[in-house]
């Protein structure tokens, strides 16, 4: 027997979309003070401007820190660096020896901070390096340059000097072993100066680094060497007819001739004076020979002594001689009187 169904809101099989009970759809936030809020964060935002203002003087302190102990660490390796025996070492000499290693680690130790110690530490490294390195590499520059000065000098006078030697062998005569007068010999010394000159330039370019300035330096301390030594000019007459530098360059040049011209004067002024002692004394004495003779006549020519002189000198001999050979006959007659009278 069929049976009625009740009738309900939700027919069978159905699926209830939603529940009766409904929760909260939304937070509602609670009413604030906003006069509250605003103060607090007016505190929050001043503790920490005064927080980050206390964190920029601290990193000032250390970068000020910082700053003193480079400028510590400067100071301290220029004062090192100005001594010869630092200044020739090569940047990993310098960082073993016991002063450059007191004074790094001493300016480390004035910074807290370690993260600007690291810093400190490798701008320290670097300068140092750099500094030391270019003094070193002076200093060998430096020390080729004076190799290549002693190799020249040396070599100079040897090439003028055999000039010179041959110059003696004519002193006294007329011309030398070659037929050359004295003259001639200095002249032809003086023409084949330029190209003994131009092989020196080059060696001293190639082998010892030297620059055009150091060519022209060198040639001028060689003049003004060689005029204090030897009062000869070669190098001077060699730097002006090759026109040498400016004009600044050939006033030096020619003031340094002057010098030597000078200095040549008084040596001979000095060389005649003592050989007019010698040869007044000698002939004094009667001692002249007829070499020396010879050479009165020859300095008289010369211009060394004038002609009155050696006549004087001549005079002086004749009259020794003269005295002498009185003195002799005096001496001879006295002893003939004495044995005259001896033999009754």
């Amino acid at each position: 027997m069929a049976t009625n169904r009740v009738q309900t809101q939700y027919q069978q099989n159905q699926v209830r979309l939603r529940p009766q009970a409904a929760p909260v759809d939304t937070f509602v936030r609670p009413a604030r003070n906003d006069q509250i809020s605003k103060a607090l964060d007016s505190v929050t935002g001043n503790v920490q401007r005064v927080e980050e203002k206390k964190e920029r003087k601290l990193d000032m302190i250390q970068a000020s820190k910082k700053q003193a102990a480079q400028n510590s660490f400067g100071t301290g390796f220029k004062a090192l660096m100005e001594q010869e025996q630092f200044a020739r070492m090569t940047h990993e000499e310098v960082l073993e020896t016991p002063e450059y290693q007191k004074l790094f680690l001493g300016s480390l130790d004035q910074v807290d901070d370690e993260d600007l110690k690291g810093v400190l530490a490798n701008s320290m490294r670097q300068s140092s390096k750099a500094s030391s390195t270019a003094s070193s590499a002076i200093y060998q520059r430096q020390d080729l340059r004076d190799a290549g000065v002693v190799f020249g000098s040396s070599t100079t006078d040897l090439h003028i000097n055999q000039a010179s030697s041959t110059y003696s062998l004519t002193e006294g005569r007329e011309f030398g072993p070659d037929g050359l007068s004295k003259e001639q010999l200095y002249q032809e010394t003086v023409d084949g100066f330029p190209s003994y000159a131009a092989d020196m330039e080059a060696i001293l370019k190639d082998k010892y680094g030297f620059s055009n300035t150091d060519l022209q330096n060198f040639w001028l301390k060689e003049q003004e060497r060689r005029g204090e030594e030897f009062t000869d000019t070669f190098i001077g007459d060699y730097l002006i007819k090759a026109g040498n530098g400016g004009p600044d360059y050939r006033n030096k040049v020619l003031g340094l001739i002057e010098k030597a011209k000078t200095n040549a004067s008084i040596a001979n002024s000095a060389d005649v004076t003592d050989y007019l002692i010698d040869v007044n004394a000698t002939a004094a004495a009667g001692g002249l020979t007829t070499a020396d003779e010879l050479e009165l006549k020859r300095r008289e020519e010369k211009g060394d002594i004038s002609g009155p002189q050696r006549i004087s000198i001549l005079n002086a001999h004749t009259t020794a001689i003269t005295a002498r050979e009185a003195g002799v006959r005096k001496s001879g007659a006295m002893a003939s009187a004495v044995a005259y009278k001896i033999a009754g």
